[in-house]
C-alpha cells in the first residue's frame, strides 16, 4: 500500500510540474495566437490579391482558446477574458451577459456585483483597439482589419 502512494505522489508531483509549467506559458501562448491572426489580416489587407497561406492558429471551425484566468503576477485578465466570452458568445452583448459569462467561464471578480460591472465596464472602456460600444452598453471586438487600417495610415 506503501509503494502505492508512494508512486502516485511522485506521479502527482510530475503531473503538477506539467501543469505549472503549462500555466506558465499560457499568457504567452494567448497573445502569440493573437498577433499571428491580426498579422494574417494585414497581410489581406495591404495585398487582397495575394493568396495568404491559412494560419494554424486562425482556423474558423474552431472554438477560440480561453486564456488563462490570471497572468503569471496572479492578476486576473478581464479583459482577456471578455474578448473570449464575445468570441464565442457575440459578436455583440450587452455587458450584464458578458460578466454573467466571464462568471460561468470562472471569472471570480471581487464578489460584490456593482463593483464588477464598473470594473468590465472600465476594461472594456479603456481598451478602445480590442472593444467598441455600440449603444447602451452593447460591446463588440473591433475587427482586426479595422486595428490594422489605423496602424497603416
Amino acid at each position: 500500500m506503501e509503494d502505492l502512494i508512494g508512486r502516485s505522489r511522485k506521479r502527482f508531483e510530475a503531473l503538477d510540474l506539467i501543469v505549472k509549467r503549462a500555466q506558465a506559458v499560457g499568457e504567452e501562448y494567448h497573445k502569440l495566437r493573437i498577433f499571428l491572426e491580426q498579422a494574417d489580416q494585414v497581410a489581406q489587407l495591404l495585398d487582397p490579391k495575394k493568396s495568404v497561406p491559412p494560419s494554424p492558429v486562425s482556423s474558423k471551425d474552431t472554438k477560440p482558446q480561453k486564456p488563462p484566468l490570471k497572468n503569471a503576477h496572479g492578476t486576473v485578465m478581464t479583459a482577456d477574458l471578455a474578448e473570449y466570452v464575445l468570441k464565442l458568445h457575440g459578436p455583440r452583448l450587452h455587458l450584464n451577459k458578458i460578466i454573467e459569462l466571464m462568471h460561468s467561464e470562472g471569472w471570480e471578480g471581487s464578489g460584490d456585483a456593482r463593483r464588477d460591472y464598473k470594473s468590465a465596464y472600465q476594461n472594456l472602456k479603456d481598451k478602445k483597439k480590442r472593444f467598441h460600444n455600440v449603444g447602451e452598453n452593447i460591446w463588440e471586438l473591433v475587427p482586426a482589419t479595422d486595428a490594422a487600417k489605423k496602424i497603416l495610415q
